[in-house]
Formats: C-alpha cells, structure tokens, sequence
C-alpha cells in the first residue's frame, strides 16, 4: 500500500489517497527495488480509496425518507470502504424501499 497526501493546487484544501498494489511489488524494506518496481510497471493499482476527507454519505435531500436515507448511507459507506459488491446490493435495496415508499406496482 502506498499513501497519498495530496494538496489541490487551486483551493490548497489536502486529500489522503491509499493506493493498493498487486502482489507483485516487493514485501520487504527495500525502498530501491519497490522504486524500480514502480518504475517498470511490475506493480499496477488494483485498488484506490479516499482517505480523507470521508465524503459525506448524507447525499440525499432531507425529504428523503429515513429508511432509504439510511440505506443510501450505508450502501455508500460500503462503496468507500471498497467493498463494491455489497454497495451494489445497499443499492439495490435503496431503490426497492424507494419504490416501497411510492407504492410502485408491476413486474420487478
């Protein structure tokens, strides 16, 4: 994993970034070989989160329901912890209270 800090060169407001590699790189100490690593391509990103600042799970207007409010928060704090299949299915469950709400009719 290699860390991020990170400063917007317009409003000087700073962001952490975690950057996870493959497997590929280097488990030891040696900072030369993870540089030629790097370098060469031998190690590709598979992951990166936003560290810091956490983005706000409060997306929704505040006439939203509670219920899909809560739901809505949790599917995005699952998608920020990069656990994307269980966002999708928060999602999913966010849109079906949706439509619970409305009383939507018809075939799912």
């Amino acid at each position: 994993m290699v860390e991020h800090v990170l400063s917007c060169q317009r409003c000087h407001k700073t962001s952490v970034v975690h950057q996870h590699f493959r497997p590929e790189l280097p488990q030891d100490n040696d900072l030369k070989a993870y540089g030629n690593a790097l370098k060469n391509s031998q190690g590709k990103a598979r992951l990166v989160l936003l560290v810091y600042p956490r983005r706000s799970s409060s997306l929704l207007h505040e006439a939203a329901p509670d219920e899909v409010r809560a739901l809505f928060g949790e599917a995005t704090s699952c998608q920020e912890a990069g656990a994307l299949r269980a966002a999708a299915a928060m999602y999913r469950a966010t849109v079906e209270e949706i439509c619970r709400d409305r009383q939507a009719a018809g075939k799912v």
